[in-house]
């Protein structure tokens, strides 16, 4: 399947009449106990135009994440054994998978096949794990850097996605993400999102996407993760009439008060 259709094919599918399946997303069975704590990793990929990312959480077996492409957002859950990772993929408050995950976890990155309901091919992705492989600079401690008094409070981005025609007729997504930048070096994302079709409607609530510290350093916003070693750069910034932009290697990123 062409890349650049793989999630709107998701996504098309949650329009379509669901089939019942008596509540919640099944979650995959518990894998036994893992001596090892639990985790979150960050991946991405650049394949046919299309910006790609999973944040998967790994804790005893259990292998649960967020899977974005664009303004798409897939709930992806499973379970991990060995370096094996197997899972479906939801539209959060759908009971209907819309597809089937399955990859092997190496140390830097993840090769993932992923197949859509109703597609004829799966789609393979190799993913890089963000922060693995860092910039020497990228490793300095927040006190290398500095925090911009002017970033402190909470900034905020609205999307709206539309989708019209098909089988499953109209769909409309509106996603809003709120960063906040604390005044003690904490930093942290969120999303909420609703959405609608002909026959459904979903609403979710706020959800948190990112959280670590942050600091500023020549121009940049550096960000230091939760659970991980390095600062990784979040891209350029500067202020515009109220407005912060944030530019890296994934475009622009505009954010209101």
């Amino acid at each position: 399947m062409n890349r650049r259709h793989l999630l709107s094919r998701l996504a098309t599918l949650a329009v379509l009449p669901a089939v019942s399946s008596g509540g919640a997303p099944a979650r995959a069975q518990s894998a036994p106990a893992r001596a090892q704590p639990a985790q979150t990793l960050s991946f991405e990929a650049h394949q046919s135009g299309q910006h790609t990312r999973l944040q998967l959480r790994l804790d005893a077996g259990q292998a649960v994440g967020t899977f974005v492409e664009g303004e798409l957002r897939l709930q992806l859950q499973g379970q991990l054994q060995g370096r094996r990772l197997q899972g479906q993929l939801f539209i959060a408050g759908l009971a209907q998978p819309l597809g089937t995950v399955e990859g092997e976890l190496q140390t830097d990155q993840l090769d993932l096949t992923v197949r859509a309901e109703g597609a004829a091919q799966p789609t393979r992705l190799l993913m890089r794990r963000v922060g693995a492989t860092a910039p020497a600079t990228a490793t300095a401690p927040a006190a290398a850097g500095a925090l911009d008094p002017q970033l402190f409070g909470a900034w905020q981005q609205q999307t709206h996605t539309n989708s019209g025609g098909g089988a499953g007729g109209f769909a409309s997504f509106t996603t809003v993400r709120r960063l906040l930048l604390g005044v003690d070096g904490r930093v942290q994302q969120t999303l909420r999102s609703v959405g609608g079709g002909g026959n459904w409607s979903h609403g979710g609530g706020e959800e948190v996407e990112f959280s670590g510290r942050w600091a500023v350093r020549s121009g940049e916003i550096w960000v230091l993760p939760d659970g991980q070693t390095a600062y990784v750069s979040a891209g350029r910034y500067r202020l515009v009439d109220g407005r912060l932009v944030i530019e890296n290697g994934n475009g622009r990123k505009i954010w209101s008060r």
